[in-house]
């Protein structure tokens, strides 16, 4: 029985080893996934920040192409009203014109019954 009783006793202090064991493993996996989960954001953190960085580095060919728009669109505005002055300055001409005609027409059409 003495054996019996040493089996067991040795039996016991294997399983609260293993217990110890298995606990000292599930708290590293514990600390190795909250690891992880900080490597993920700060890997995202980075992906955001290089992003940002190409961007900022991007931005004075951004800004040069952006005057570059800017005076082309100013450019395209002022012959805009260029022609719009022209529009109106061909609008009142013709304007002109049509009274001319009428009145010579009218005048014409008043010679021809005047002679008869």
């Amino acid at each position: 029985m003495s054996s019996h009783n040493a089996n067991n006793a040795s039996l016991r202090q294997l399983d609260q080893k293993m217990d110890k064991f298995f606990e000292l493993v599930r708290e590293k996996d514990g600390h190795i996934e909250d690891k992880n989960k900080m490597i993920f954001v700060l890997q995202q953190k980075l992906g955001e920040l290089e992003g940002r960085l190409k961007h900022m580095i991007a931005l004075p060919a951004y800004h040069e192409e952006k005057q570059n728009l800017l005076h082309e669109k100013e450019k395209l505005e002022q012959k805009v009203k260029e022609l719009h002055k022209g529009y109106q300055s061909e609008k009142r001409k013709n304007t002109v014109y049509i009274a001319i005609m009428l009145a010579l027409i009218c005048a014409a059409i008043v010679m021809i019954f005047l002679k008869k």
